[in-house]
Parts: structure tokens; C-alpha cells; sequence
């Protein structure tokens, strides 16, 4: 059975010049074969080999026995291992044609030599058809049902029990599986109905085995060998065996770099090509046969794969016709991107299914886990017999099109805004890639303030890549927008541990903490982690000078400050108001600090700086409504103290700076009401001071009541400075409500709060000082301060 020129071969390489082992007899037996032929008639296998047990079988001599079985030497090591496994069923799946049957039975003859095999071994064949030079021939006395199928077993077996069901069959099949060691293998399972034999299969005692061959599988209680087409080396030599045996002198004679072609144009499928060389044998021409659009090619190929396509459904013919249309490998989430009416389980059962069957490929990528592509096979069925539709295709493109659009112009961008919260960091797998488009939907409903569709959105982004730190950190973005300070952190702490070395996910982590939950600390952790990764960035750098900044470590944020107001002009304009606004709010609170150690001088000082980081920016065009709110709390904080009130210079140089802030502005208003007009509470000023600082709120009839509420003290509850009186009711985790003493309620944010009074020392019913401001909900409360 094995092939005869190679043992030839073995018997020259043994008997070679220089071999230390002499072979007498082989060498005797060779010199007599030369001389007389016919000796080989009169040899004998030696008895000792013939005094095995003999294993009942009922194996049919197999196809390769002219040609010899050729290849599959790691495939055959591989089904004989499952076969002395644990598993009752071992099925071996493939395309038509692919070379399942030849394998089996090599296979088995293999277990029919073993010293320790099975009492019997049982074969039946359900092959119906067969491919020929001349087309598909139909087989005679085919079996062609379940019943028959058990019926012919059960007559293998030599059961003597007239059996009239398939329960009646199985039963008395089952009873000789345990009784005696049998290993049943049925050929071509694809061609009747499974869903009776399932009880069969689910039965099978440990002490025997089911070997199946089917262009499907059958599901999770089998052990499956998908078989694949043969390697270039062992095509090329089916080829030459088969045209040496059919005398077909021009592929004898062909070098193997043209049978390797014509190997590849027959996908490398042993059916296929034992086809094509009958066909050159009966005279056709080796090109017109593998023609892509030649008649008998496209037969050849439908005989491999019409019988198991038909059985496909719409979700698996959906995901065939997608692959088909994309030309290119897919990850599932691309898939699912690409068609979202099937369902993410649809799409994954279909794929299962697909792969199961060989008529998808799946293959590791490093990035993204697997994707899937159509063998060379199904490819060129699907192109000739089964092409997707006109309108699928297009479709199909235009997304793909779509897609590499949306990613040239997200790499574009993703320089520019490296550290925006609201921007989707595509990532470099294709399935990260997928996902943030379901971001950036999810972003835009952010945005409009629809939390259920960001939420909804955000889900199946994660759902389709689940080790994404990108959709892990918008998730936490969503619930810190939404106030669900609970889930914010849970995401943003799990975009961390997915991805330590996502400066983005630190960063927002960090401002969450450091906003949201009064965590400085540990946004510090979160900023000196990021600046690791990018030590220079200048928006990390910026973050920790804000924390560093808010937990009175002036000295050390001012130097950082600095530094980065050095190079600012080179930065994006929102990068350099906010670079500024803090830079100046910075040196606001540590010259409100100097105040209170009575270092006048010192504070005077500091806030000069901040004015002049403000105007600076002013002077350049970059100055915003922030700003302007900034400048008015360097008014407020630098001038409403009494000491420093007498300095004219001082004086002088912030309100004239304000002045040519708010020229530069446009002559937009600097917003006393958001806690500037503290500064008017020094009753001794002139009254040309006064004018000047009341010019410059942008609202002056209110700003002139506020003025001549302090100059009369009147105004229910206005303090003699002009702030008000109000009590703490109620506190979440960062902000609260003010009651005022008549009764109505005043919303301020943590961030409120005066240096001198910290987040965590404020306690519901304390009595506090403050100043309206307004966000865009409405009027609130700001400059909160305990009263003494």
C-alpha cells in the first residue's frame, strides 16, 4: 500500500557504497528480482508476521493504493492520537474533496496493525456521488438514510436481533459497542439527517470509538480534526504519481514550479487535482481546465461545495457574502460593524459554524485576537456560483470606505488633541479601531446630554473589544458627566489596569480624583505615572501644578508654571488659556496665603503675577470668559483686604491692568458677580476708583446696588463687605446646597470653597460668607468662606 518507487528508493539508499551494515538478503533479493521478475511470486510474508489476532474489518481497499498515500504525515500522527484519546467521537471535518476519506483509512489500516487495536472495525460509506474527467456520476445502491445507515452497521456488527426503528438499531448497536472493542467509522456523515444518531453518538461506551468524515461538524461532544488542503511538496508529488500512473507524459515531464501553479489554482484539494490530470489524461488542455471561467472547472468545484452551502443558513451565508464583498480578513467587530442588523450571538454562532466546516479560516492576530477569511476554495466557489448581491457589495464598501476615512482623519488629530478628554484614541488594532467609532457616538450624545444613548453606545464598544482601555476610560467619562462618582471611578480605575501606559486614562483619572472625589493624592499618583511615560507634556505638568497648587505646595507649581508660560505661545489656544488661567490662579491663592501669614509685601507680589500671566495673554489675543472671571477674583482677592488698600501703586497697577485686559477682551465685562466686587468694600477709595473697577462689570446696575449696599450697609442679608450670610444643608461628594435666610437655596461646587476652607472640614448647619457667581444653569453660590 505504501508507494512502491519510494520503497525502491530506501532499499538503494541502504544498500549504498560506504553503509557499515552489509544487508546480505535485501541485497540477494535485489540482484535476483533484476535477473528473473518473476521471483517475486514465489516470496512469502513470514509466518511470524501472520500470527497476530485478526481484527474483523470490513475496510474497502482504498483510492491512494495506486499511487500511494502521499502527505498528511503530522494529520495522521493527529487523528491516531485522538483516536486512542479519551473522546468517543472523533470527526474529521473539511471541504469536499480535501482528502477526509483517504486519511480515515489510512488511519485505520494503521489501527489494523496495531498490537493492542480494536476487536473489529466497522466502515460504512454514505458517498452518493463522485467526481470523474467526464463530471458527477451518481453511486448505486448509495445509502441514503438514517435508518440504513444503522441498518448496515447493525449487519456489520452480525447482529441477529430483527430490528424495526432506529431505537431498536441503536440498542442493539450500543450492546456490541460494550460487549466487544469496535471502532465504527462512517464516511461522508453530511449526505443524511444527524439529529437520530445524536442518541447513538451520546452512547458510545468508553472501551469503543466513532471515527467520522464530514464536510460539517456536529457539535460540542465530538473531537475535531479540521483537514486542510495538502502542502505545495505533497500536491506536487500527487500530481506526478497520478500522471506517472495514467501515462500523461506532460506533467511527467513539467518542472514543479508549474505543478505548484496549477496546485494553487486547484486550492491544493486532492479531489481536484486527481480531476484535473484525468482530464489532461483524456486529452483536454491543462490551462482551459483551471480557466476561471471554464464550464468543467465550475462543476468540479460546485461537486466540492454546493452540498454544504446549501445547508448553510441566512446568518452563516451573511457572513460568507460579507467576507466575500470585503476581499480582506475581518475581525468579528468589524464584521459586526459592518452588518449591524445580525446580532452579535447570530454572528458569532454563524462564525463557529463557518470554521467548523473549513469554509472559513481563522487565524491569530497579535493586535486583535482572530480573524476570519474564506478559504482559497470557498473563494472561488463563492465567486462562480454563490457572489454576494450588487447592493451588498456596495454597501459593504462604502462602510469600508467610510472607516479608512474617519481613521486618516482621526490620526490626523490625534497629535493635536493628545490629552482631550472628549477625543476617541483609535488605538492600533482593527478591533480597537471598530470600537471607537461606537465612541465617538457614544461622545456625541455626551455631548447633548443624553446619557442612556452614550451609555448604550458605550456598552457595545466595550462589548466588541472588552480589553479596550480607551472604551474603559470613556465609560468612566460617561457616569463622571452623568454624577454617578461610583461607576466613574470603577472605569477609570479599570482603564488604568488595562492599559498602564495610557497617559490619556491617567490623566482623566487624575482629574476626576483630583475634582471630583478630593483625592489629590491620588491624582498625583495618577499625573507622576503619566509624566513618566511623556515627561515634558505640557498638560500633564499643567495637572500637577494643579495639584500642587491645591494642596498649598505653591512654591513648587509656580516653578512649573513657569517653566511651561516660557514655550506656551507654541501650544493649541484652549492649551494656552488654560495653561494661563491656571498659571495665575496659582499665584491668586498663594498670595491670598501670604495674607494670612501677614507677608503683605509677598502677596502684593503675587498677585501682580497673576495679573500680568493674563494681561500677557490678553496682549496675544488669547483671553476668554474664564479669564476675565479669573481677573475678577484677583480683584476681589487682591484689593478687598484693607491692607492692601494704601499701596496707590499696587492699586493702581491691577486695576489699569484690568482695564487693558478688558480692551484687549473686545471690551467684554470682567464679572464682578462671580467675585470681583468684593474689591468695592473698601469704602475709603475715591470715588473715581470706584467707577473705574464698576466700569468693568460686565452687569452695573447690579454691581452700583452691591456698591451702595456697603456704602449704607443696608440689604437683607449682605454682610458690611458686601457678601452674604447662608447655611450649609446639604453636601454629596463634590458639591451642595445653601440656604439663605429667606429661605432660598443656592447651589456651589466644591471648587468654591475659599484656600482657607477645605473640602473635607465642611460639615452640613455650619454658617458661611459668600458671593453670587452664575454657571449656566443659573445663579450660585462662590467665595465660600466659614464665618469667624
Amino acid at each position: 500500500m505504501e508507494d512502491l518507487p519510494g520503497l525502491v528508493d530506501f532499499s538503494d539508499h541502504l544498500l549504498r557504497q560506504g553503509c557499515p551494515f552489509p544487508f546480505l538478503s535485501l541485497s540477494q533479493v535485489r540482484e535476483r528480482l533484476g535477473e528473473e521478475p518473476g521471483f517475486v511470486f514465489t516470496l512469502q510474508i513470514p509466518s511470524y508476521w501472520t500470527e497476530r489476532a485478526k481484527i474483523h474489518h470490513n475496510l474497502p481497499i482504498p483510492e491512494f493504493d495506486e499511487t500511494g498515500f502521499v502527505g498528511r504525515q503530522a494529520d495522521r500522527m493527529q487523528v491516531l492520537k485522538l483516536l486512542k484519546s479519551h473522546y468517543p467521537v472523533v470527526t474529521i471535518v473539511g471541504e469536499g474533496g480535501i482528502g477526509k476519506t483517504a486519511l480515515a483509512l489510512r488511519c485505520l489500516y494503521d489501527v489494523l496493525d496495531a498490537p493492542d487495536g480494536f476487536d473489529a472495525i466497522i466502515w460504512v460509506s454514505l458517498k452518493s456521488t463522485t467526481l470523474t474527467a467526464a463530471g458527477v456520476r451518481q453511486l448505486n445502491g448509495a445509502i441514503t438514510s438514517t435508518l440504513g445507515l444503522l441498518s448496515e452497521v447493525a449487519k456489520q456488527l452480525g447482529a441477529t436481533v430483527s430490528a424495526r426503528s432506529e431505537e431498536e438499531y441503536i440498542d442493539e448497536i450500543i450492546e456490541y459497542l460494550g460487549l466487544y472493542k469496535i471502532l465504527i467509522a462512517i464516511d461522508n456523515l453530511e449526505t443524511v439527517s444527524v439529529g437520530p444518531l445524536r442518541d447513538l453518538l451520546l452512547r458510545v461506551p468508553s472501551t469503543s470509538k466513532v471515527l467520522l468524515t464530514s464536510r460539517v461538524g456536529l457539535g460540542e461532544f465530538e473531537a475535531r480534526y479540521a483537514l486542510q488542503g495538502l502542502e505545495d511538496k505533497a500536491a506536487v508529488v500527487l500530481m506526478r504519481s497520478l500522471a506517472r500512473v495514467l501515462a500523461v507524459g506532460a506533467l511527467q515531464k513539467m518542472d514543479d514550479g508549474n505543478l505548484k501553479g496549477y496546485s494553487k489554482k486547484l486550492f491544493h484539494n486532492p479531489l481536484l487535482i486527481k480531476w484535473f490530470v484525468a482530464g489532461v489524461a483524456r486529452g483536454a488542455d491543462a490551462n482551459s481546465l483551471v480557466a476561471s471561467g471554464g464550464t468543467e472547472f465550475s462543476a468540479a468545484i460546485a461537486f466540492c461545495f454546493q452540498n454544504l452551502y446549501e445547508r448553510l443558513g441566512d446568518p452563516e451565508r451573511a457572513v460568507v457574502a460579507c467576507l466575500a464583498s470585503a476581499r480582506r480578513p475581518l475581525t468579528s467587530a468589524e464584521m459586526h460593524f459592518l452588518m449591524p442588523e445580525l446580532s452579535a450571538l447570530d454572528l458569532e454562532v454563524a462564525l463557529i459554524a463557518l470554521h467548523n466546516s473549513s469554509i472559513v479560516v481563522r487565524t491569530k492576530n497579535g493586535t486583535d485576537g482572530f480573524e476570519y477569511s474564506l478559504s482559497d476554495s470557498t473563494t472561488g466557489f463563492v465567486g462562480r456560483h454563490a457572489p454576494p448581491n450588487q447592493d451588498f457589495f456596495m454597501k459593504i464598501q462604502a462602510k469600508l470606505q467610510d472607516l479608512r476615512i474617519v481613521l486618516v482623519q482621526e490620526s490626523v488629530r490625534e497629535s493635536r488633541y493628545e490629552l482631550d478628554p472628549f477625543f476617541v484614541r483609535s488605538g492600533e488594532g482593527r478591533d480597537e479601531r471598530i470600537c471607537a467609532t461606537y465612541l465617538r457616538r457614544s461622545l456625541d450624545g455626551l455631548r447633548r446630554g443624553d446619557f442612556d444613548y452614550a451609555r448604550r453606545e458605550v456598552v457595545e464598544a466595550r462589548r466588541l473589544a472588552p480589553q479596550s482601555g480607551e472604551a474603559a476610560r470613556i465609560a468612566g467619562l460617561v457616569e463622571e458627566r452623568s454624577g454617578d462618582f461610583y461607576q466613574a471611578y470603577r472605569y477609570y480605575d479599570e482603564a488604568v489596569d488595562l492599559d498602564a501606559s495610557s497617559r490619556i486614562s491617567r490623566y482623566c483619572f487624575g482629574m476626576f480624583l483630583m475634582n471630583n472625589m478630593g483625592e489629590v493624592d491620588g491624582a498625583m499618583l495618577q499625573f507622576e505615572a503619566a509624566l513618566k511615560l511623556d515627561e515634558k507634556n505640557p498638560t500633564l505638568l499643567t495637572a500637577m501644578a494643579m495639584a500642587l497648587t491645591r494642596i498649598g505646595q505653591f512654591s513648587k507649581a509656580a516653578t512649573i508654571h513657569e517653566e511651561l508660560l516660557a514655550s506656551i505661545a507654541t501650544r493649541e489656544r484652549r492649551w494656552r488659556l488654560t495653561g494661563v488661567d491656571q498659571a495665575a490662579d496659582c499665584y491668586r491663592r498663594w498670595g491670598f496665603r501670604a495674607w494670612e501669614q501677614k507677608e503683605y509685601s509677598v502677596a502684593q507680589g503675587h498677585f501682580r503675577r497673576a495679573m500680568t500671566i493674563i494681561e500677557n495673554s490678553a496682549a496675544l489675543g488669547d483671553v476668554d470668559d474664564k479669564l476675565l472671571g479669573t481677573v475678577a477674583k484677583i480683584l476681589g482677592d487682591g484689593l478687598s483686604r484693607r491692607e492692601f488698600s494704601e499701596p496707590v501703586g499696587y492699586v493702581e497697577f491691577l486695576v489699569s491692568s484690568a482695564e487693558r485686559i478688558q480692551i484687549a477682551s473686545g471690551k467684554k465685562s470682567i464679572p464682578f458677580m462671580s467675585g470681583g466686587w468684593a474689591a468695592l468694600k473698601n469704602i475709603e477709595w475715591l470715588p473715581a476708583l470706584r467707577a473705574r473697577l464698576m466700569s468693568l462689570d460686565r452687569d452695573h446696575t447690579a454691581a452700583r446696588e452691591i456698591n451702595e449696599s456697603i456704602g449704607s450697609g443696608a440689604g437683607r442679608g449682605i454682610d458690611h463687605d458686601g457678601r452674604r450670610r447662608g447655611t450649609v444643608h446639604n453636601l454629596q461628594v463634590s458639591f451642595g446646597f445653601l440656604v439663605e435666610g429667606d429661605g432660598s437655596r443656592l447651589f456651589f461646587h466644591k471648587n468654591s470653597l475659599r484656600p482657607e476652607l477645605p473640602w473635607e472640614d465642611l460639615r452640613a448647619g455650619q454658617q458661611v460668607m459668600f458671593s453670587l457667581g452664575e454657571n449656566e444653569k443659573g445663579l450660585c453660590a462662590i467665595d465660600i468662606g466659614l464665618i469667624s
